[in-house]
């Protein structure tokens, strides 16, 4: 006796059907999750190497900024002996200021002495400076500033940008005679 082929059929489609859905769950679970990682690992990969060629093409530019901001400490730098600025001096104190900026090559813009503004009854005298020029030659006209010996002290420093350099506004006090 011989079976009718279409049960035959039937339960090798049944037996198709299964073995098919199991390799479809076999690669969703076991191939499509690592397929996805690897996948999300070489996007991450290529990222990297992006950013590690941008800083190779950077480094050149790096080292010459470190040798252009690497100062050696002042040597000769030493404590003036104070003294104050008679009344007549002040009025010269601009031009003053003017003429260490352009000694270190920056260009000064606003000077203002503020006698109205004089502390510690009257032998401070308060001056607002705006300077213009490169950052680096900022330094140079700090260690002139210090080098004053009518310095009394500096009370504000800031910096910012100003265009294609950097502006720097400094609020000091200067003694003055009483």
């Amino acid at each position: 006796m011989t079976r009718p082929s279409g049960k035959r059929s039937g339960g090798s489609m049944a037996c198709i059907s299964f073995c098919v859905l199991a390799l479809l769950t076999f690669a969703g679970l076991f191939v499509y999750p690592p397929a996805r990682k690897a996948a999300r690992l070489e996007t991450e990969a290529k990222k990297t190497r992006t950013r590690i060629d941008t800083q190779n093409k950077l480094i050149p530019l790096y080292t010459q900024l470190l040798t252009t901001t690497r100062y050696q400490p002042a040597e000769d730098l030493k404590i003036p002996k104070k003294k104050s600025l008679s009344t007549d001096e002040i009025v010269g104190v601009s031009a003053m200021l003017d003429a260490m900026a352009v000694k270190c090559g920056l260009r000064l813009t606003s000077s203002v002495p503020r006698p109205d503004f004089s502390a510690d009854a009257g032998r401070v005298l308060q001056v607002d400076l705006t300077l213009h020029g490169p950052f680096d030659k900022f330094r140079d006209f700090l260690l002139m500033l210090g080098a004053m010996p009518e310095l009394s002290h500096m009370q504000r420093i800031m910096i910012g940008k100003d265009g294609p350099y950097e502006k720097m506004e400094i609020m000091l006090w200067l003694a003055i005679e009483s």
